[in-house]
């Protein structure tokens, strides 16, 4: 008996020990299995950049003997780019014909044009998307005419992903609620604030934002940008970047504000302290003025008791305005009223007859939610609403937007006179040229009036061949910001938030896809790490 219980024993240890060979197997297998999915999103991100120089050209027919390189220089002339012969690296056909569904013949196999810079391809791309009647007819190409297509050149993968934003764009009208937002903005006064963590990171982030939520005056902290650098911070097309940097130079922190241009604002001091500020004034007709500040006070060196006494200064300098805004990042989280400086914020805010809008975490990091982010004002009534937007790329912490019913004054349109030379006759242009008497300017005496007579026969020139126009500006950010790069960055941020609400692997993983593909497309400065955060 007991001979058996040892041999059932030693089974059992056999058994065990090739039960835990299996988990560590496992374990080994489920590693492999992750270093292989990172792999091929690398090589992914890898093989997309080595084509940002490309683009790829769809639908043009085939012919023996064709010129690419001539064939895209046209398609330059065509769309009102101009490409020079050096600036063509390489052009040739990619893919099997494919048969077109039905019948009808194999469709033209796609050229794949690689040019010299990612400016001209951008340039390229643009001209050809506003163009949506490019046909083979206008290429003197043999008949039949046939329309054709010039795109961006991706892998297979992301052609893929591109046809399923496609098809969910088309079945939930995402550019035309795009279009909404742009395009037909809000009538009322809409003011925002971001923790941007400094300016000069995710430039392209913060354009799309900037288009996408349309905001008349964001608020800025900790801009990191110092006295004499705001030349290097973005151009945001439409807006006017004013900043206060940290005092005595000192790296980190600083305030500003992106104004949109046409508004009536003037900046306005406010008592010295060593809380970090930056006033504004607005003026709207109907709603009086209108005092706009943002404070910034650092984690440390600053108590937050000296920081509120300061910002109790400066909201008494502007008593005589009609409203108070602040936006202002304490370094006090309000999800907790009972912690720390809290309640003294708090007690702050009701004795000066103040309101907190924001009613939602700000700020997402390393698996905590908190609301430092604040909008005050001495007016809830006005206040429309409230929204907190969180994009991880950009910032740690949330865009807020608010809108007031406060009717903001008309933007007067920018105009620009402008010369078209592109529609210049040559042929007639050189001989008017050959024509004029540029002997009268070898008789003048000195060379000033030398200048003067040359410049006046150019001039007769060009106003008979190229008049001057008045044209209308429409400021548009980056051309390589495409409306599809913009639907993958709205899709990306949809899908981060569904991921942290739901907290699914699938789901996280749909993000990550979602976010190497507006990487890869050139969408994206930067990248960053997934925060698993219930918002």
């Amino acid at each position: 008996m007991s001979q058996r219980l040892e041999k059932w024993e030693s089974r059992l240890e056999l058994l065990e020990r090739k039960v835990d060979g299996l988990n560590d197997l496992q374990t080994e297998n489920e590693k492999l299995k992750k270093d292989l999915i990172q792999m091929e999103r690398n090589f992914e991100v890898l093989d997309q950049s080595s084509r940002q120089f490309n683009i790829e050209i769809q639908n043009i027919p085939e012919n023996k003997g064709e010129d690419l390189i001539g064939m895209t220089r046209n398609i330059g002339s065509l769309v009102g780019v101009d490409v020079p012969l050096d600036s063509i690296r390489s052009a040739h056909r990619v893919a099997p014909a494919v048969q077109r569904d039905g019948g009808g013949g194999a469709r033209p196999r796609n050229v794949v044009v690689q040019l010299a810079t990612r400016r001209l391809r951008d340039a390229l791309l643009a001209a050809a998307r506003a163009r949506r009647d490019l046909s083979t007819e206008q290429l003197a190409l043999p008949t039949p005419a046939r329309r054709f297509f010039v795109n961006e050149h991706l892998t297979f993968r992301n052609k893929v992903l591109y046809s399923k934003a496609r098809a969910e764009q088309k079945s939930k009208d995402y550019k035309h609620k795009l279009n909404m937002k742009t395009n037909k903005k809000s009538a009322n006064l809409k003011l925002g604030l971001l923790n941007v963590c400094s300016l000069n990171t995710g430039c392209d982030e913060l354009q799309v934002m900037m288009d996408r939520h349309a905001p008349d005056i964001l608020a800025l902290n900790e801009t990191w940008t110092k006295e004499g650098q705001e030349v290097y911070a973005p151009v945001i097309p439409g807006y006017t970047l004013r900043n206060t940097p940290r005092p005595d130079d000192k790296r980190g922190g600083g305030v500003g504000f992106y104004v949109r241009r046409g508004l009536r604002v003037r900046h306005k001091p406010h008592p010295p302290s060593a809380l970090e500020q930056m006033w504004l004034e607005l003026t709207v007709r109907g709603a009086g003025r209108i005092a706009i500040g943002t404070a910034y006070r650092p984690g440390s060196g600053l108590s937050p008791s000296a920081a509120i006494d300061a910002l109790s200064e400066s909201v008494s300098m502007f008593g005589y305005c009609d409203y108070i805004l602040i936006f202002s990042d304490f370094n006090v989280d309000l999800l907790k009223p009972n912690v720390d400086a809290a309640p003294e914020l708090l007690s702050f805010f009701k004795q000066q007859n103040l309101f907190q809008l924001v009613q939602e975490p700000t700020r997402v990091k390393n698996g905590s939610s908190t609301l430092l982010d604040l909008v005050i004002t001495d007016s809830r009534d006005i206040c429309k609403s409230v929204s907190v937007h969180h994009n991880h790329i950009l910032s740690d912490h949330g865009l807020v937007m608010t809108e007031f019913n406060i009717k903001k004054p008309p933007i007067p349109p920018v105009f620009k006179w402008i010369r078209a030379i592109n529609k210049i006759d040559n042929d007639l242009f050189l001989k008017d040229l050959h024509a004029m008497p540029w002997e009268d300017v070898n008789e003048q005496d000195n060379i000033d009036d030398m200048v003067k007579v040359f410049n006046y026969l150019l001039n007769l020139i060009f106003d008979e061949h190229a008049p001057l126009q008045k044209v209308k500006i429409k400021e548009s950010p980056s051309p390589w910001i495409t409306d599809n790069i913009k639907l993958m960055m709205s899709l990306r941020d949809k899908a981060l938030h569904r991921a942290n609400r739901t907290q699914k692997e699938s789901h996280f993983a749909y993000y990550k896809d979602m976010k190497n593909m507006v990487t890869s497309s050139g969408g994206c400065t930067l990248s960053a790490p997934v925060q698993r955060t219930t918002i």
